[in-house]
């Protein structure tokens, strides 16, 4: 299966976060699905990004197999969520957070 890395996107990220084994998504070209613990990988790279002191960022995981992401920004808060595509699966198209992610090695996926 192919490796994908997630790099920065409007956030700037700690270093390049590389995944083993996301299989491309067939409903969202260009997309990739993922598991419970690569999202969170995701998700918690994203939280120790590096940050403005007034920027909060939080998540969540719950076992109804959706992850909830908080970002607070010059006195304004936003939530989103994150569901499973089933089989605790998630699709970087419904990701709610602005990475670029692409193949780690584009000849060999």
């Amino acid at each position: 299966m192919p490796t994908i890395k997630i790099e920065a996107g409007p956030c700037p990220l700690n270093e390049t976060l590389i995944l083993e084994n996301a299989e491309p998504d067939d409903m969202a070209d260009t997309h990739w699905l993922i598991n419970t613990d690569q999202a969170r990988q995701i998700l918690e790279a994203w939280k120790e990004a590096p940050r403005e002191d007034d920027v909060i960022r939080e998540w969540a995981y719950y076992e109804s197999e959706y992850f909830i992401t908080a970002l607070t920004m010059e006195g304004e808060t936003t939530i989103d969520n994150w569901e499973s595509e089933g089989t605790s699966t998630y699709s970087t198209a419904n990701m709610p957070l602005d990475l670029t992610i692409s193949p780690a090695n584009p000849h060999h996926s």
